[in-house]
């Protein structure tokens, strides 16, 4: 298994994990939302985890690069479910959170 590899899958467990723990009333809607957004952008995770393990991206940058991407997070069920915009935001920012302390963890 390689590097990558090894990141996404801890990044879906950990995924999984943060919607058991805070978002169980929209779980499986948001679990869905989660596994889209991340096969969305997994060439672009790709590339920039690639740059962080060369040192040529910071943790900073790395994060402003993912935080670019979480636009395309799609909620739309989420909002049709009730959710607010706040809650939604903070859903984002979440799996954004994730993407990058799992990198940080996993690959450095």
């Amino acid at each position: 298994m390689s590097d990558f590899d090894r990141y996404l899958e801890t990044l879906k467990d950990e995924l999984t994990r943060m919607v058991r723990e805070h978002w169980a009333d929209w779980g499986e809607e948001a679990l869905k939302s989660g596994d889209r957004f991340l096969r969305d952008v997994e060439g672009d995770l790709r590339r920039w985890t690639a740059l962080l393990v060369e040192r040529r991206l910071t943790e900073e940058e790395f994060r402003f690069l993912v935080e670019s991407k979480k636009d395309l997070l799609e909620l739309a069920a989420l909002k049709e479910a009730g959710l607010s915009a706040i809650r939604l935001e903070q859903f984002r920012n979440g799996v954004v959170n994730l993407a990058v302390s799992t990198a940080v963890d996993v690959l450095l």
